[in-house]
C-alpha cells in the first residue's frame, strides 16, 4: 500500500540487508524526493542515523526487512542487487566486500569473485584473518575456474594466521 517510490526505496534497503548510505539507497531506488524517506521513517519502516557528515539508513527492524523481502520475486531481487552494485561502484570509495555480495546477488559471480579477493586482501591488511579466509573461500566458490596458487596460498596463510592450523595445513 506504499506509494511506488517508497516501496522501491524500502525494497532496496531490505535487499541491502545492513545499514547503507542514504545517497546510495536513493540512487539505487531512483528516488530523489526527501519526502519518500520521511514517509518510510514516519511509518517505522526504516530508521536513519548520522555518521560524521553522512546519513545511514536501514530497516527499522529485521521483521520489516524480512517482510519487504517476501514480496520480491527472484528477478526483482537480482535487479535490486544489480542497482545496488552500480550505486556502490559509483561511490567515492566502494567497499569490495559489499560489492562482492551485491554482484553475487545480481548473478555476476566472476566480478563478485574479483571483489571478494580484493576484500580478502583488505581483511588481511587489517589483521582480520578469519574474515580473509572466508572471503578467499567465497572467491573460490564463485569462480572455481579462476582459482590459482596465489588464492590458495592466501587462504592457507589467512587460516594459519587465524590460528586454525589443521585447516591451514590442508589448504597448504
Amino acid at each position: 500500500r506504499l506509494p511506488a517510490a517508497a516501496g522501491r526505496l524500502l525494497a532496496v534497503i531490505a535487499v541491502a540487508g545492513r545499514p547503507l548510505l542514504q545517497s546510495i539507497a536513493e540512487r539505487a531506488a531512483g528516488v530523489d524526493d526527501p519526502s519518500v524517506l520521511a514517509l518510510l521513517k514516519a511509518g517505522s519502516f526504516v530508521r536513519s542515523r548520522a555518521v560524521g557528515e553522512q546519513r545511514l539508513v536501514e530497516a527499522y527492524h529485521d521483521r520489516v526487512r524480512e517482510t519487504a523481502l517476501t514480496v520480491l520475486d527472484p528477478v526483482e531481487r537480482r535487479e535490486l542487487h544489480r542497482r545496488l552494485a552500480l550505486a556502490y561502484e559509483a561511490s567515492a570509495s566502494p567497499d569490495p566486500e559489499t560489492l562482492a555480495y551485491h554482484l553475487e546477488g545480481a548473478g555476476d559471480p566472476v566480478r563478485a569473485a574479483e571483489h571478494a579477493v580484493l576484500a580478502a586482501q583488505r581483511a588481511t591488511e587489517a589483521l582480520a584473518f578469519d574474515r580473509a579466509a572466508n572471503l578467499c573461500r567465497l572467491a573460490m566458490r564463485l569462480n572455481p575456474g579462476a582459482v590459482d596458487h596465489r588464492l590458495r596460498l592466501a587462504l592457507a596463510e589467512a587460516l594459519a594466521n587465524a590460528g586454525r592450523a589443521a585447516e591451514a595445513a590442508e589448504a597448504f
